[in-house]
C-alpha cells in the first residue's frame, strides 16, 4: 500500500489497524486465526529510487516474519 504524503507514524498506525482487522476475520475455512506481517519504510525523495525503496520495504518484511509475525516493523537505515 503505498501512503503519499504520510508520516512514518501515521502509516505506522494505519498498517496496525489493517493487520489488527485482518486478525479478527473469522474464516472457517481455517482452524487458527489469519495474520499478517508488513514491512514499512518511507521514500526520500532526494535519496532513493524504486530499487532502494524496495529493497528497504523488503528488509522491513522479513524482519516483521522473522521476528515473531503478525507485526508492523518500519525499516530503519543502519
Amino acid at each position: 500500500i503505498l501512503l503519499p504524503e504520510t508520516s512514518k507514524e501515521e502509516a505506522n498506525k494505519i498498517a496496525n489497524n489493517v493487520r489488527e482487522e485482518i486478525a479478527n476475520l473469522q474464516f472457517e475455512e481455517f482452524s487458527s486465526a489469519v495474520t499478517v506481517s508488513m514491512g514499512l519504510a518511507e521514500f526520500i525523495v532526494d535519496h532513493d529510487n524504486k530499487e532502494s525503496f524496495l529493497k528497504s520495504v523488503d528488509l522491513a518484511l522479513y524482519e516483521a516474519k522473522g521476528s515473531g509475525k503478525n507485526k508492523v516493523v518500519i525499516y530503519v537505515e543502519k
